[in-house]
Parts: structure tokens; C-alpha cells; sequence
């Protein structure tokens, strides 16, 4: 069976990531009868690496985000469902740096990204496409 892949998607902009706790930087729904979300990441900042990256989903548009790939291992080495797997960890993610995260989404409504910047503020670029198996 062939994969259905929707177009890419692209925030038109850098995104900002501020130093400090973790913010949302961006909510992606997700398209009735997708499978899986790839997503990339960059870091568009020359010299300021991400202090923390977090994904969370959610079932419903009134349920709560639930935290998945809070560490390096849940992207790498400890990859557990719906995460599917990563290029590497983008936990700490360095400046300059690209990261494709894989993500199922089936049975889930909402990505919400969160992420700081490590003691200064940084920019992010998203991509992301969703993917149907049939």
C-alpha cells in the first residue's frame, strides 16, 4: 500500500524561542485520518542552542496535554508510543542544528511544541507534513 503524504508545511518565519521555562511555540492539529507527523526542526540561531524541547499531545480539543519526549532517551534510545523515533535528540538542541522527530498521530487532535532558549533568547523554523497509510 502507498503512503498518502500531505504538503509540506512551513511556518513562514522564525519562531521565537525565549530563554527560561518552556513556552508553547507552536500548535499543529492534526487532519482527520493522518497516521504520522514528521516533523523538522531548526534552530535558526547562529551561537544560542535550545535549553529544553517538549511535544505533547492531546486527544481531544477540551482534553490536556500529555508530555512526550521530555528527555534525549525519549527521542533515541527510549522511544515509546506515540513517539515513533527521532534523527537525534532535539532536547538541547545546538544552535544551528536540524532535527526530523516522527510522531504518531492516530486517535490525536493536537501537537503543542514547547521550548527555551539556553540563557538568551533563540529561533526556530518548523516543518512538518502528516502522512496517511492505506
Amino acid at each position: 500500500m502507498a503512503d498518502i503524504i500531505k504538503p509540506l508545511q512551513v511556518e513562514p518565519a522564525a519562531i521565537t524561542v525565549v530563554a527560561g521555562a518552556a513556552a508553547s511555540i507552536k500548535v499543529i492539529d492534526v487532519p482527520g485520518g493522518m497516521d504520522v507527523l514528521h516533523l523538522q526542526i531548526k534552530n535558526t540561531h547562529a551561537s544560542v542552542a535550545f535549553d529544553t524541547l517538549t511535544i505533547q499531545n492531546r486527544a481531544t480539543v477540551n482534553g490536556t496535554w500529555v508530555s512526550n519526549g521530555t528527555d534525549a532517551a525519549s527521542y533515541t534510545t527510549a522511544v515509546k508510543y506515540p513517539m515513533l523515533g527521532a534523527s537525534a535528540s532535539p532536547v538541547t538542541l545546538a544552535a544551528a542544528a536540524t532535527v526530523s522527530v516522527f510522531y504518531d498521530v492516530r486517535g490525536i487532535d493536537a501537537i503543542n511544541i514547547l521550548a527555551s532558549g539556553n540563557a538568551a533568547t533563540s529561533e526556530a523554523t518548523l516543518y512538518y507534513s502528516f502522512s496517511q497509510r492505506r
